[in-house]
């Protein structure tokens, strides 16, 4: 039985077709797959925009609700600054009306001072609920910038195009070491050795007697600091005896206070506001005003008794946040005098 070329060749190019059409299958199936990943990614991408997107909204919303409270935080510090010098002005006009035994304008200027006391207490309020409220509007906006942060993170590795395959390169055959030849090793000639000396002996010195010390008699000192601004200008406190109020103390007080509200007002703004939310400051504005309208009842009297000295404890240690030069204006006034010895009569 013979064989026919041509039947031979149609069936050779049958195959090599069959092979054609399955590689060809093959190619458009994985076309195929990478428009499905490639249409994944861009809608993961648009879903990201809009993401972020919102979250652009949100962050813009929330700084300008942070700028209106700083506004509103700037503002209250300025009425702050601007009752304390009116508080000032009218401690110096006071001081006028008490020289010329103005009873009657005194009383007016008092009033006054009280009533700017009041609203000073409630600026300090206000200052100290909006710093909060700030604090959180700023903790929001920084949660909002790192969702954000990580939004456009992934949007970025999702937008990189994909790094191509490289096949490996082959490496070299490695070529065996050629191992070296060594030198043949020459026996060291050994060396001869001086003859050994016989040491010397050392004289040792004679031997001392440690003289003993007897410990000193004296007592050791004391160094601990004194704390409050009149331990920081070391001086000296004394404790003095309860009993009944004395004029003394009433005088001082009503000497004292005025200029210690003064120094108040000079502190930092911080302190200030600190101060303005304790149970002390509502405690001092009570004794301030007890203080100008006594008249020596009992409920005056054991008023200042119970809470004098705690005020004034209080008080002595903020004075050590005043700047330099006042504490230096202040240590070299008569009212220093007066403030020291007011804490002597109080035992602070």
């Amino acid at each position: 039985m013979t064989n026919n070329p041509d039947k031979k060749k149609d069936s050779d190019g049958i195959k090599r077709d069959g092979k054609l059409l399955v590689e060809r299958s093959e190619i458009d199936d994985a076309l195929d797959k990478v428009m499905q990943e490639k249409l994944s990614t861009l809608s993961s991408i648009r879903d990201l925009v809009g993401v972020g997107g919102g979250l652009e909204k949100n962050i813009d919303s929330v700084s300008l609700k942070e700028k209106k409270i700083e506004d509103d935080i700037s503002s209250i510090r300025s009425d702050i600054k601007r009752v304390t010098v009116e508080i000032r002005r009218l401690h110096e006009t006071a001081l006028k009306k008490e020289s010329v035994k103005d009873i009657g304008g005194l009383r007016d200027v008092e009033s006054q001072r009280i009533n700017l006391h009041k609203q000073k207490t409630k600026m300090l309020k206000d200052l100290a609920k909006k710093e909060k409220e700030l604090d959180g509007v700023s903790a929001e906006k920084t949660t909002l910038i790192d969702k954000y942060s990580k939004v456009i993170a992934k949007r970025s590795r999702l937008e990189e195009p994909p790094e191509e395959e490289k096949p490996p390169k082959e490496k070299p055959p490695a070529e065996e070491p050629i191992p070296e030849e060594k030198p043949p090793e020459e026996k060291p000639t050994p060396k001869e050795e001086p003859p050994m000396e016989e040491p010397i002996p050392e004289e040792k010195p004679p031997e001392e007697k440690p003289t003993i010390e007897k410990p000193s008699a004296a007592k050791p000192k004391d160094s601990k600091k004194k704390k409050g601004f009149l331990g920081f200008l070391g001086k000296k406190k004394n404790k003095s005896k309860g009993g009944e109020v004395p004029k003394e103390s009433i005088n001082l007080l009503k000497e004292v206070l005025p200029v210690l509200d003064d120094l108040l007002g000079k502190l930092p703004d911080d302190k200030i506001a600190e101060f303005s939310t304790t149970d002390e400051y509502e405690t001092y504005n009570e004794l301030y005003e007890k203080i100008k309208e006594y008249k020596g009842t009992t409920e005056q009297n054991e008023f200042i008794k119970a809470n004098t000295k705690k005020v004034l404890n209080v008080i002595d240690n903020l004075l050590e946040n005043l700047s330099d030069a006042d504490i230096e204006v202040f240590s070299a006034s008569e009212s220093f005098k007066d403030y020291n010895r007011l804490l002597d009569l109080f035992g602070v």
